[in-house]
């Protein structure tokens, strides 16, 4: 089996047997909120072509978007948002126009109402249905909450960034209290790279307050560099931030278990990457350079799910949005401080 069959069989691609048939969109309703992927999609000099259809089963109008992705994680073009009336049909004919020859394209489509998506492809001597494949992110347990500690809990898939809302933002207020260390829990789908696909991909932007004190930016950056980077530091101004890369390359629609422990009692901080199978594919460590993080009455930690793609108003091509990454699975366990022994 070749890599694009491959690809196929994975994602559960329907061949219509005979040319002129249309997609049936029987088997292919997807609850609101998930993504449907539609891969194995082309265009080519032979007049071969893609069109592409969504369907709003709902009884009101949907919002969806599409995005288009490279076999490289690269865009085509950029993402694009969907209006669907209620009960009808979106269709996009030549999906792949702005290309002159082009393969193994995938199509994630995200809707908010229930919905079906599939693709035609049409070559001179074949029509084919491409069924979609819903890209599920599975609730799975989260760490348990060690005793006296701090935590918070955000099971599932709770954040896609899309042209609407390209990140998610999370303000946590912890009790007033001196903590020795911090673990976090989150899991990533990673679906595409967007423009430019070198640049600075957030993965998770934590920081007390303001970005002066930062437990952790992780980030990566896709094809032709190819790393996965944190930079942290308190009181620090950016410049000044550690910042450790190593290299990495994702393969795209799976998803990713970023760990992370920030221990200053130890006197150690470690974040790795493990992939689906549970295997590690990504390890940086280093020395946090506090002996303990304070939080008075009215401190908080800000997070970051993707970047905002945007800095003082303008496009920020340094760091771009994670149009179609999947946030899932989230925990933030803040550990107290011991007190130390009382004298006899």
């Amino acid at each position: 089996m070749n890599a694009l069959a491959a690809r196929r069989a994975m994602f559960g691609i329907v061949l219509a047997g005979a040319v002129g048939a249309g997609p049936s969109m029987a088997a292919t309703v997807l609850p609101a909120h998930q993504t449907a992927s539609l891969v194995g999609l082309q265009r080519g000099a032979d007049g071969s072509r893609t069109d592409l259809q969504v369907e709003n089963r709902a009884a009101v109008p949907a919002s969806c978007e599409l995005t288009l992705v490279r076999a490289d994680g690269s865009l085509v073009g950029e993402a694009r948002a969907i209006d669907v009336a209620a009960k009808s049909s979106f269709v996009m004919t030549d999906a792949l126009a702005s290309e002159a020859t082009i393969q193994d394209v995938r199509a994630l489509v995200r809707c908010d109402q229930e919905f079906s998506a599939a693709a035609v492809i049409t070559t001179p001597t074949e029509r084919r249905v491409v069924g979609a494949a819903q890209e599920l992110v599975q609730t799975k347990d989260l760490p348990t909450c060690g005793a006296g500690n701090v935590c918070y809990d955000y099971p599932g898939a709770i954040f896609t960034s899309t042209p609407q809302k390209t990140a998610d933002f999370i303000t946590l207020t912890p009790p007033a209290a001196t903590y020795s260390a911090v673990k976090v829990h989150l899991e990533v789908q990673i679906n595409a790279f967007s423009r430019p696909s070198a640049a600075a991909h957030g993965l998770l932007y934590m920081v007390r307050d303001k970005n002066k004190d930062m437990f952790a930016s992780a980030f990566l950056r896709g094809p032709h560099t190819n790393v996965f980077t944190l930079r942290h530091g308190f009181d620090q101004l950016s410049a000044d931030k550690a910042k450790l890369t190593v290299p990495f390359t994702p393969v795209l629609t799976n998803t990713y278990a970023l760990d992370y422990l920030y221990d200053t009692a130890g006197k150690t901080l470690v974040m790795t990457l493990k992939g689906p199978n549970g295997q590690q594919v990504a390890r940086v460590s280093d020395v946090p350079n506090v002996a303990s993080v304070v939080f008075g009455k009215g401190d908080f930690i800000l997070i970051s799910l993707s970047n905002s793609g945007v800095h003082n108003g303008k496009p920020n091509p340094q760091e771009p949005a994670s149009l179609s990454w999947m946030y899932s699975n989230f925990h933030v366990e803040l550990v107290p401080q011991t007190p130390p022994p009382t004298a006899p």
